[in-house]
Parts: structure tokens; C-alpha cells; sequence
């Protein structure tokens, strides 16, 4: 015999009244109506009491009943949110954004949040994609793309005054966002190789705007406060395990006397794998090469990178989160989170040998 479900435990259906939300926080309907349509401070609800009504709304998929377009004064609800890849440099989705948007969206998924997804907006979209959201009731919006300068559409998503945040671009300090300590991680790295006793230490940059410029600062300033910088051991190499190959080798011939290589992304640092090898130095017992990304390519070079990983699952985790915030709280102050990522020891780097 199937088991009775009580009154209590009975699931309250799809998009509830105000009646229902009432009944479960144990207030009136009247004082749900003022906590939802933003007038508690005004007749003095306490903040218990308000948080308390706005949980179970929250719980029970509260939905007004008139859109939140045409009624600014609502409660702010987390249950409809937008994820937007923005293609300003006609560029396709990169598998780069996987690991976030997978985990915004079971995130999302477990907690009954829906989401509306683009995934190739044009910039000129921009301003009229944000209405529509607001015209479907839409929460807030987290934004990607592989911009790094700021342009007229960025301008137009903070001009639409929908909660938003961009995930990895920093467009100044007025726009939320959520970024990898890109120089934390190489200074981090640039400390290691110390540690171990290398002295003479190669830095090579990738030729690429936004992060690879934070990289090369954080390994420099790491460099410096070791008291081992020299700048006459920078080089600098694309984005290409080839060109960085060659570049490599022509670095490590004409200096003998470097005994490490910190390279600022994990396609220039297996370059100088291949050129160690070409030369006949065994890496790490000739040669220690650190790097940063934690890409899995660098996870099965031989020998296994030493690198920082980019934290891109937890950096969704925190967009996610931060917007949030932003939503319920009615953040209007720019807000951004910093997310360090892990070493992965790989067996790159060795103390050097006397």
C-alpha cells in the first residue's frame, strides 16, 4: 500500500499564490504582498521576516503575476537568468568556456534556476538582446567573450540596467566581473623556481593581449623580490608550439647558463619542451620549465607541465554566485572576484644540478 503524503509534505504546484508563500513562511497574505513588491522597510516588516517570505518565494517558484518590466518595485527573485556569448571578433564558442558554462548550468539546474542561452551575439544585438531578457522577466545575465577592449556593446549591457557579470575580461573597474589571479599565479611560479635554487631563470611571453600581460608582470615581480630578475633573459614567442619550439631553441643556445624556462601559457612552455629535447637537455635534470593554464595537452607532454590551472569551474561557480548577490541584494556598486588557481607539480622542475 502506497504510503500517504501529508498536507505538509504535498509539493505546491508549479508558480504558487501568495497564498501559498503565506501559508509556509507564517504570515499574512498582506505582509507578503508588502515584503514581494519592495514596501517592507516602508510600514516597517522586520528584516527576519522579509528574508524569511523572500526564501520561501524563492522555494516555492514564486512568479508575479505582472512582469518585472512593468513592476520595478518587485522583490528580487533568482530563478531566470541569461548566459551570453558575445562574438565580437567573429570567433566561434572556444571549449576554453566548457567547464564554466557546464557547471553554471547544473548549478542552475539543481537550484530550479532557468536559463536563456546565446551563444553567438553580435555587439551590435547587445542592447536589444538585454531588453528582450528584461521583456521575459530575466534576472540577471553572465556574459562571455573574447574581447578585451572595451566597446560601445559593453557600455549598452550596463546601460540596460539588468544585474550582469562578465566572466574572465576585465572592461575597468565600473563593470562586474570574475577573473584568474593571472598574477598571483605567475609570481607563485616565478617563487618556486627560486625556492629550487635556479638562478638564472628564462622568461618567455606569448605574444597575446589581456592576461599574458598580467602574467608577464606577476613573473616579473616574482622574479624580483627572489632577487634573480634579468631582463636580458625575456623572450617572447606566439601563441604556437612550433614558433615557440623555435624560438626556444634559439634562446636556450645562446644561453647555456639558464637552467630554467617560466613560460606564461602552457603551448609557448611545451615549445621549450621540444627545443630542450632537440638540444639534448633533459628536462628536469638540465632544464626545469614551469608555466601556467593547466590545459590537459601540458598533462600528458613528457615530461607532465608544472603549471597553474586556470580555475575555470570554480571561476563559474563564483560568477554564478556573484550574481546572485548582485540580484538579491540590489548591488549597484561594480563588484569583482579574484579566483586563484592550483599548482599541478607535474615533474617539469627539479632542483638544478650542481
Amino acid at each position: 500500500m502506497a504510503k500517504r503524503t501529508s498536507k505538509q509534505e504535498r509539493p505546491l504546484p508549479k508558480g504558487c499564490s501568495l497564498t501559498a508563500v503565506a501559508k509556509r513562511a507564517g504570515v499574512s497574505i498582506t505582509t507578503v504582498s508588502f515584503v514581494l513588491n519592495g514596501k517592507s522597510a516602508s510600514i516597517k516588516i522586520a528584516e527576519a521576516t522579509r528574508r524569511k517570505v523572500i526564501e520561501v518565494a524563492r522555494e516555492l517558484n514564486y512568479r508575479p503575476r505582472v512582469p518585472r518590466l512593468y513592476d520595478a518595485q518587485i522583490a528580487p527573485l533568482f530563478r531566470h537568468i541569461g548566459l551570453a556569448f558575445v562574438n565580437a571578433l567573429g570567433q566561434e564558442v572556444h571549449e576554453f568556456f566548457g567547464p564554466a558554462v557546464y557547471e553554471i548550468l547544473n548549478r542552475a539546474g539543481k537550484e530550479g534556476v532557468l536559463i536563456h542561452s546565446c551563444d553567438g551575439l553580435a555587439p551590435k544585438e547587445v542592447a536589444g538582446y538585454c531588453t528582450g531578457l528584461r521583456e521575459r522577466d530575466c534576472d540577471g545575465l553572465i556574459l562571455f567573450t573574447f574581447s578585451t577592449e572595451r566597446e560601445a556593446w559593453v557600455d549598452d549591457v550596463r546601460a540596460s540596467g539588468m544585474p550582469f557579470v562578465f566572466f574572465n575580461r576585465d572592461f575597468g573597474p565600473d563593470i562586474p566581473c570574475v577573473l584568474m589571479d593571472h598574477a598571483g599565479g605567475a609570481a607563485s611560479q616565478a617563487a618556486l623556481l627560486a625556492q629550487l635554487g635556479h638562478r638564472r631563470i628564462g622568461l618567455l611571453e606569448t605574444v597575446l593581449p589581456g592576461p599574458a600581460y598580467e602574467r608577464l608582470a606577476g613573473a616579473r615581480a616574482g622574479l624580483r623580490k627572489a632577487g634573480v630578475y634579468d631582463a636580458a633573459l625575456e623572450f617572447a614567442a606566439p601563441y604556437d608550439l612550433e614558433a615557440a619550439s623555435n624560438q626556444a631553441w634559439e634562446f636556450l643556445s645562446a644561453h647555456p647558463e639558464v637552467t630554467a624556462v617560466l613560460g606564461t601559457t602552457d603551448i609557448v612552455s611545451m615549445g621549450v619542451l621540444r627545443a630542450a629535447a632537440r638540444l639534448g637537455r633533459r628536462v628536469p635534470a638540465d632544464l626545469s620549465v614551469a608555466s601556467l593554464d593547466g590545459y590537459e595537452p601540458g598533462r600528458y607532454a613528457d615530461p607532465p607541465l608544472c603549471t597553474i590551472e586556470y580555475p575555470r569551474v570554480r571561476m563559474g561557480q563564483e560568477a554564478l554566485e556573484l550574481l546572485r548577490e548582485r540580484v538579491l541584494n540590489g548591488a549597484v556598486s561594480p563588484a569583482r572576484r579574484i579566483v586563484s588557481g592550483e599548482r599541478l607539480p607535474g615533474r617539469s622542475v627539479a632542483p638544478p644540478r650542481k
